[in-house]
Formats: structure tokens, sequence, C-alpha cells
């Protein structure tokens, strides 16, 4: 008599947790006396086997694969494997005004890293949030729960990019930061500024005055107490203005 063998629920093989699109490989153990594998896939998902082994593209939401195998004495029950899939959101915003520019993830994560590139070359030019100076094409390598993916490019073009220089050079570190931000400028033109913090929404949540006597400015803003998001800094003198953006961690 011959005995219709059986495969033990739960021995799909392969990852629980994959990132959509990237290939993961899956598998069965092979019984003597199977003839095939039926895998069934997730709507949207891409892969084909009629084997122990099968290798797929997720490319929808979480959801459960399964196989049944086929004797010469018919199909066995299927057995399933719930997949978690992690997905990297790489929509973009781009905000300006007549002197600045910043390109930023639509819905900022802060335990994600995000990477600017120029599309034209490859290289590096910005983390996390970014300042755009000049016209040119950028995208965003966005890492996120040990995935990553890229935004498609963007094509900016800037007019008066040249007024964000005409009074001096702000920078603020560290940013993205937990506790204190640094504000320095050189090549200031002396005299009084106003220095004010909001956040997304443009409420006002702390300001000082400052006084630069020379060409140099340099200050500080404890955030510790602010929640984490984004903010604006913007610094404001008689004759100019600045926005700069800050991440509170």
């Amino acid at each position: 008599m011959y005995v219709l063998p059986s495969i033990t629920p739960g021995i799909v093989s392969g990852l629980s947790t994959v990132c959509k699109g990237y290939e993961v490989q899956y598998s069965v153990d092979s019984i003597q006396g199977i003839l095939s594998y039926n895998w069934n896939l997730p709507s949207g998902w891409s892969g084909n086997s009629t084997n122990s082994t099968i290798v797929v593209i997720p490319n929808s939401s979480s959801n459960t694969i399964s196989v049944s195998a086929n004797t010469v004495c018919g199909t066995l029950s299927p057995i399933t494997k719930n997949i978690i899939i992690n997905e990297v959101d790489t929509e973009l915003v781009y905000n300006s005004g007549p002197s600045w520019g910043w390109l930023e993830p639509a819905n900022y994560e802060l335990t994600a890293t995000y990477k600017y590139i120029n599309c034209a070359t490859g290289a590096v030019v910005g983390n996390q949030i970014f300042q755009v100076t000049q016209s040119g094409s950028y995208a965003c390598i966005v890492t996120y729960n040990g995935c990553t993916d890229t935004s498609s490019c963007w094509q900016i073009i800037l007019s008066g990019v040249e007024s964000l220089n005409s009074n001096g050079n702000i920078s603020v570190s560290p940013n993205p930061t937990n506790k204190n931000i640094k504000i320095k400028g050189n090549e200031m033109s002396p005299g009084f500024y106003k220095i004010k913090l909001s956040d997304v929404y443009g409420q006002l949540v702390t300001e000082q005055d400052y006084v630069c006597t020379s060409n140099n400015m340099e200050t500080e803003i404890n955030l510790s107490e602010f929640s984490s998001g984004i903010y604006f800094l913007r610094i404001d003198s008689k004759n100019s203005s600045r926005v700069l953006k800050v991440v509170k961690e």
C-alpha cells in the first residue's frame, strides 16, 4: 500500500520580514513521492516555480504565501507563511522661497536615514534634510527598517540663489539634534538680529535677540524641552532674512 507523504505545517523556510521590491527565496522540504509544488503568491507579487524552492519579489503589503504538494494520490493540504513587508517611503516635497529651497521627505521618519544625491554625478550632496543652493537634478536614498530605496529625480531650477550669501554664511549644528543647536555665522554685517524658532505649523516656540558687533555670529538654542519634529529657524536683520530647517530627534 502506498502511503501518502505528509508535510508538517510551518516548514516554509525563508524570511518572515522582507523589503518591498527585493528578491527573497522561500523553500519547503523536498520529500520523496511529491511530483510538484503549487506556490500561491499574494496579488502584486512576482515569482513562479513548481519545485520546492521559489524566488519572489514582494510588491504589495504584508500578506501570506502558501504552497501545496502534488502526489500520485492528489494534492496535499497547503501550508502557509505570514510575511511582513517593510516599505520605504521615498516621496519628497520641495519648499522654496525667493532665495532658498528645501528638498525633504513628505513623511519624515526620525529613525530613517536620508542621503541626497546629484542625479547627474551620483555625488552625495546632503543628509537628512537638504538645502538646495544651486539648480540641478536631485534624488534621495532612504533607509528605513533595514530596507533601502531611492526616490525619483527632481529637476530643480533656482533663481536668486546668490542672495543666500549676500549677508554672510550661517550654519546650524548638530542637525538633527536632541538637545542644543549652535548657530554660527561668518562674513556677517554688524548689527541687530532677531532669531526665531517656529514649528511646522508656524507657531513661534522661542526667540532671542542677537547683536553682532563683528563679522561673526555665535549663539545657542536649547531644544531639549521641545517635541521631536521639524522646526524652522528664521534669522532676520534690517536688510535680510534667512530660514534654516532644524530637526529635533
